[in-house]
Order: structure tokens, then sequence, then C-alpha cells
């Protein structure tokens, strides 16, 4: 399901002027994205993944493994749990869609994902550049998983976290009272509302369907979730089925 849209960012608030008295409010932003989800099923243990998509940039104006981390606290891991995420294939072009791993949520547990970008880029930078922004999906993992699945309900609050840096950060003179700011506001749900639905498998109305490619359009219309492993592997399960009701 659709969530959300994302900022991240590790940049100036406004271009530098070379006047140190003009220049002085214009401190360094650190920007992240976090998303906080209670599973509201009373009963169902469910995996979760998040996707998130951009458009196609260039060094800090994109996603990568270097410059993003992605974190999950669930109240029984650490807050410096990171979970991995992979490029998927552009699609469409002019896209880049990055998906997470799974995570766990117990049914009626709320679990926080951040999605920050790597302070590392401050390191001997006084000017950083990052600024990414694309949106978030969320997903159930479906894969090798039996069919159908059914709807998760959850409660999803979306926001916005930065911190502003002093100029002198870092300082390596540790008598330095340094000045920090932090911000932080929600963003709007796509859906419009705080409840919602992820979406499980649904299984369409195969009949009058020819051959597997049209099974597996079918099978990709009403599941626009599924990747293309998935869609093969749950048109072979239909087609058995069927063979099998034939017999």
């Amino acid at each position: 399901m659709l969530v959300s849209h994302f900022e991240l960012l590790i940049k100036r608030i406004a271009p530098l002027s070379q006047n140190n008295q003009i220049d002085a409010p214009f401190r360094r932003v650190v920007q992240g994205y976090f998303l906080t989800i209670t599973n509201l099923d009373p009963i169902r243990t469910v995996n979760f993944y998040i996707r998130f998509k951009i458009s196609t940039g260039t060094l800090n104006r994109t996603i990568s493994s270097i410059n993003t981390k992605c974190f999950f606290d669930n109240g029984n891991t650490a807050n410096n749990i990171n979970i991995p995420f992979n490029n998927l294939p552009i699609f469409p072009l002019f896209t880049q869609r990055w998906q997470t791993n799974t995570f766990t949520l117990r049914a009626n547990q709320t679990g926080l994902i951040a999605l920050l970008p790597d302070t590392q880029l401050l390191n001997n930078n006084a000017n950083p550049e990052m600024e990414v922004r694309g949106y978030i999906e969320l997903f159930q993992q479906t894969s090798g998983l039996p069919w159908p699945i059914s709807s998760v309900p959850v409660l999803l609050t979306a926001e916005t976290r930065g911190t502003f840096l002093d100029n002198d950060y870092p300082s390596p003179n540790t008598a330095n009272e340094l000045d920090f700011d932090q911000i932080a506001y929600t963003l709007p749900i796509a859906s419009g509302k705080a409840e919602n639905l992820v979406p499980g498998i649904i299984i369409p109305n195969f009949a009058n369907v020819s051959d597997i490619q049209d099974i597996q359009s079918k099978i990709s219309k009403e599941n626009p979730q599924l990747d293309a492993k998935e869609i093969e592997a749950f048109s072979k399960s239909i087609v058995k089925m069927m063979n099998a009701v034939q017999k």
C-alpha cells in the first residue's frame, strides 16, 4: 500500500554567501523519515517490508547502501538493528526502487522504521549536499506462504524528524557549548487516515483464461505488489489446482 512521501537531507538550510555574518544562521540540517506501524490483527504475526521509490539521480541526489541506512525497533530489538536493502530493477524508466528486508510484528505489536541519511557524509565536509525525495510503500511478505493471504489492518504514523547542527560541530574542543535544534512533523498518509489495510494476495476470477500468460496477467493486475518470481510461483500453483479440478 502507498504510505507517504519522504525527504532525506544533509545540507545547509540556505546557500552560503561567503560573508560570515550573513552565513552564520545557515546551519546544516540532518533529516530522516520515521514510520510507526502497529499490527492490529489480534492473532497473526506478520512479516512486512517497505519499498521506497525516487526519481533517478546521481551522487547525493540518489539513495544507495552507502549514504542511507534503515533501522527497525519493535520493542524487543535494539535501536541499532540495521535492515539491509537492495536496489530493484528500474521500472518504470527514470525511477529507482529500493526494498528493505522483512521485519516482523506480532499481533498488536508496534514497531518503528527509520530511514536515515548516513552522517558520515559530514566527515571533513563543511557543506554536504545530500537531498533525496521520494515515496514509501508498505507490503506483506508473501513468498513461501500458502495462498490466499488476507489483508492485515495496521495503524500508521509517518514523520519527518531533523536536527540542525551547530556550525562548529564536530568540535575537538570539549569545552565548546554547541547549539542544536530539533524539528519534527507528521506527514499525511496517502489514504487520508491512520488505520489502513495492507493487501494480501487476491485470487482473481480465472474463468475463460487461455494460457499461463493470461493467468499471470490477471494475477499481476489484481496483485501489483507481487514481483515477477512471486507471480510465477502463484501462477504455477493455480495451474496445478485447475488441472486437479479438471481431473
